[in-house]
């Protein structure tokens, strides 16, 4: 936000329910709840732009993802920049097996006993590394439930995405497979679409950290960059049309005097 901003561009960053807050706010929220914050920001505050572009990372890119999947054309966004985003966390992705954490599998009915999973605490050197703010105590069962239900429904809507997209991932994520981006790169129907795939050459995280990894957040950021102004000046310039029209030898003839000016 700080390096956009920089730049003259004008940065919204909402604060989803029950983030930022207590985890025990975090417990009563839903899928649904964060999703509709985004909706309900982007309806408010589109129309005051020429250009609105939609980044997220994570949980935040399938939100981006789900909600342009959503919307009716004329109301689309500028690009979307979609940071390791999820549309699935446990299942089957472009014939591969993918399993995030068995335990997931029973989230619907762990969530009716359990209302927490204790978290692992992060090494000091990783906390260095990888700086990060958020709830560390534990993970909340329900909210997690409702999550994994809904990153699946983009799934089947991903081909309404038309807008140019940048998708950003790390290899070997734990948390987020690879695998996800590919998906999403195969199935959108941008007009433009790029991926920039990182490797981590560290043991200490989850890999899933690049909007805060030391070693490649300011290339994240770079990227993220590029992609705006590319698409910004994508919009400014003229289209080329190559239409010759009537006789062919006369456009051979103005081809050769083209030709003529460079030699």
């Amino acid at each position: 936000g700080d390096l956009l901003n920089s730049e003259g561009h004008t940065v919204i960053a909402p604060l989803l329910p029950g983030h930022g807050t207590t985890i025990k706010d975090f417990a009563k929220t839903r899928y649904e709840h964060w999703l509709n914050a985004v909706r309900e920001t982007y309806v408010r505050e589109r129309p005051r732009f020429r250009h609105f572009f939609l980044i997220g990372f994570s949980m935040g890119g399938n939100l981006c993802l789900t909600l342009s999947s959503q919307l009716r054309r004329e109301s689309q966004p500028t690009g979307i920049i979609s940071i390791a985003a999820p549309v699935a966390l446990n299942g089957i992705l472009n014939g591969r097996i993918i399993v995030k954490d068995p335990r997931l599998f029973l989230s619907g009915v762990l969530k009716n006993f359990i209302s927490h999973i204790p978290k692992a605490q992060s090494a000091v050197a990783e906390n260095v590394m990888i700086p990060w703010v958020g709830y560390s105590e534990a993970y909340t069962l329900a909210p997690l439930h409702s999550f994994k239900l809904g990153v699946q429904k983009v799934k089947s809507r991903l081909y309404r995405i038309r807008q140019p997209t940048c998708l950003i991932h790390a290899i070997g994520d734990k948390t987020v497979h690879i695998e996800n981006m590919h998906y999403i790169f195969r199935k959108i129907a941008a007009s433009e679409k790029r991926a920039y795939v990182f490797e981590l050459n560290e043991d200490l995280s989850t890999h899933h950290v690049l909007v805060t990894h030391q070693l490649v957040r300011d290339k994240v950021f770079q990227y993220v960059l590029r992609f705006v102004h590319d698409t910004l000046r994508g919009f400014d310039l003229k289209p080329v049309i190559f239409n010759p029209g009537g006789d062919k030898s006369r456009f051979i003839d103005k081809l050769k005097k083209f030709r003529g000016y460079f030699s």
